[in-house]
């Protein structure tokens, strides 16, 4: 088994943190899944100036103490529809962190199934 990063399609090895970029592959598996669904984080969303808001995993090495990439998506088709979509960074005890319980952040994906 050999750990492979895919980023979205778009995302540059030199936007990853040093310590990601060897685990990195730039032959996306992830792509043909934004090709045909949506994605709940669009690719601007994901790719843009404000893409930290959508990092969900910590890599399990010490030099990184903070979400640095994003692992995890929810993509979807018709008849659902989005209302909201973002990543559960804390507690409801703004002492205790996520990324301090887990190296995967939780994702929300709040929607409504339209009727056929």
């Amino acid at each position: 088994y050999q750990r492979r990063v895919h980023g979205p399609p778009g995302v540059s090895k030199g936007n990853l943190n040093i310590h990601v970029q060897a685990w990195y592959s730039d032959q996306s598996e992830i792509t043909p899944l934004f090709q045909k669904y949506k994605s709940a984080a669009s690719l601007q969303d994901l790719t843009g100036p404000n893409a930290f808001n959508h990092f969900n995993h910590t890599p399990n090495i010490n030099q990184v103490k903070l979400p640095d990439h994003t692992l995890d998506y929810l993509f979807y088709s018709n008849p659902i529809h989005m209302n909201e979509y973002y990543v559960v960074n804390h507690l409801r005890r703004p002492d205790i962190k996520m990324y301090d319980i887990s190296d995967h952040l939780p994702i929300v994906m709040k929607f409504v199934i339209n009727s056929l």
